[in-house]
């Protein structure tokens, strides 16, 4: 069986931009950013704990 290299925790939240803004604040993770669709609504948002990004989708 093949070996994973990386395995990318996702969170999903309804409010990206808020749970990014908390989690750096609340847990001390490193701000990855918040991609905004066409629309100006977040659509993925970042943050890493050490070496390992966590991604965050509504």
């Amino acid at each position: 069986m093949p070996r994973a290299e990386q395995v990318i925790p996702l969170l999903v939240y309804e409010d990206i931009q808020t749970a990014h803004d908390f989690l750096v604040r609340a847990f001390g993770f490193e701000a990855g950013g918040v991609e905004r669709g066409a629309t100006g609504l977040p659509v993925h948002g970042e943050v890493r704990a050490g070496d390992t990004p966590i991604w965050l989708h509504r």
